[in-house]
């Protein structure tokens, strides 16, 4: 009788043992679970984030390429201009009597001034199988942002700044 009473005892014991681990067990897991939608929220924004960007850098480089368009039109017009007035001035000097030569026109060089080329922005693979393994990846993610971030704004104030001096008067 007395031994059936001691395994009687410890099986309580033992259940309420097993319970209370049961209990933590399950704080535990919400918690993980929480942990987990909280980085999926944020990975998801740094996706966002980053197609805001790559559209941010297609946009540019379309604007880029349409200047560089523009700016050889421009070039060939320059030319076009210069033969045509060279060619009037010719003979005009021609029909003119003239003891010494005439001065050499001075062309105005055509310069160009070209932004910063903008690298493709590179997203690491992360295939995270820990807390901690996701954590280094969403590091290297951020760092990934801030590169084309930064490059994007370089790129953008070098186009404003050849604005600005496109704007002013020579």
């Amino acid at each position: 009788m007395k031994t059936l009473m001691i395994l009687l005892l410890l099986a309580v014991i033992g259940l309420w043992w097993m319970s209370r681990e049961n209990r933590d067990l399950s704080r535990g897991l919400g918690s993980a679970n929480l942990l987990i939608t909280l980085q999926e929220k944020d990975l998801s924004r740094a996706r966002d984030q980053l197609s805001a960007l790559s559209e941010n850098a297609r946009r540019n480089e379309l604007a880029q390429l349409a200047l560089r368009q523009q700016l050889v039109a421009a070039q060939q017009l320059s030319q076009r201009r210069n033969l045509c007035a060279a060619g009037i001035s010719l003979c005009c000097l021609m029909t003119l009597p003239a003891c010494t030569r005439a001065p050499d026109s001075i062309i105005p060089p055509i310069t160009c001034a070209g932004c910063p080329r903008v690298a493709n922005c590179r997203i690491p693979a992360s295939q995270p199988k820990t807390n901690g393994d996701l954590s280094e990846d969403n590091r290297q993610l951020e760092r990934a942002l801030v590169s084309c971030a930064l490059q994007i704004e370089t790129m953008k104030q070098c186009q404003e700044s050849h604005h600005v001096k496109a704007e002013k008067p020579a």
